[in-house]
């Protein structure tokens, strides 16, 4: 959560957008979009390709936050790493090729 605030805030300024330009541009509320970006709150999937869209990061934002289903497969492999499957590995490559 923290390396996509970190990511978007950087984005953002680096595009010229203040987050109240943000959250108009996007139609979201500043008061979300701040919480998200100061780490406080998890991105949707749907703010982070809003993100994504609007500073033209070309997916790398989008690609940071898992989905529900990825999240899931994370958080029992971490209770229970010797169960680990493919559809895991792949979630994790996904966001560690996009970390580099």
């Amino acid at each position: 959560m923290r390396d996509f605030a970190d990511l978007a805030r950087r984005a953002l300024r680096d595009s010229g957008y203040s987050m109240k330009a943000a959250a108009r541009a996007m139609n979201y509320d500043v008061a979300y979009l701040s919480r998200v970006l100061n780490g406080k709150q998890k991105p949707s999937p749907k703010l982070a390709q809003s993100l994504d869209a609007l500073v033209n990061a070309g997916g790398a934002l989008a690609a940071i936050v898992l989905d529900p289903d990825d999240e899931s497969r994370v958080a029992r492999s971490a209770a229970q790493p010797s169960r680990l499957d493919a559809g895991t590995v792949d979630a994790l490559a996904g966001v560690l090729v996009l970390q580099s």
